[in-house]
C-alpha cells in the first residue's frame, strides 16, 4: 500500500479538533469525515464540555496548500452529537454535520472516507493511522492488523 498516495488522497477529510477556554488550549484530537458525520473519539469530545459557554470550538482540514478553519461554541458543538459510546468501551462520538452551524456548512466540503463491514477486515491486513499527532497532520505508522 502506498501511504503516501492514502494521505494526498484523504488529508482533505482529515478534521483538526481544539477547545479552547480563556485563549488557552485545553484539549484537542482528530475527526475524520464520513458520509455527512464528523467522526472522533469520545474522549476528544468530552473535550468541549470544560464550560459549553465558554469554550470556543476551533476546526482545521488541509486544503491545497493551505489550511480551512471554522469556529463555533461549545454548545453548537455539543448540540451535534448524535451517537456516543463510554470511552471505556469503544471510545468514539458521531456528529451530525447538518446540526452544526450554517455558517460552517462549506468546510465539511472534502474527502468522504467510507466504512468498511467488519467481515472485510481480516488479520494481517496492512493499517495506518491519520491524523494530528503532535499537532502536525500525518501518516503516523503502518502496522499489521492482529483481531482477536
Amino acid at each position: 500500500m502506498n501511504y503516501t498516495g492514502l494521505f494526498q488522497d484523504s488529508k482533505t477529510g482529515v478534521i483538526k479538533i481544539e477547545f479552547i477556554v480563556g485563549g488557552k488550549l485545553l484539549g484537542g484530537g482528530s475527526g475524520f469525515i464520513v458520509n455527512g458525520m464528523l467522526i472522533t473519539n469520545h474522549h476528544v469530545f468530552l473535550g468541549c464540555h470544560f464550560d459549553l459557554e465558554k469554550t470556543q470550538v476551533k476546526l482545521t482540514r488541509h486544503c491545497g496548500n493551505k489550511y480551512d478553519r471554522a469556529l463555533m461554541s461549545g454548545t453548537e458543538f455539543s448540540q451535534a452529537n448524535i451517537s456516543s459510546s463510554e470511552e471505556s468501551k469503544e471510545d468514539y462520538t458521531i456528529l451530525e454535520i447538518e446540526k452544526f452551524p450554517k455558517k460552517i456548512s462549506n468546510f465539511f466540503e472534502g474527502y468522504q472516507f467510507s466504512l468498511e463491514s467488519c467481515d472485510k477486515v481480516c488479520e494481517g491486513l496492512p493499517i495506518a493511522f491519520i491524523g494530528y499527532p503532535f499537532n502536525k497532520q500525518n501518516v503516523t505508522g503502518a502496522f499489521p492488523f492482529c483481531g482477536s
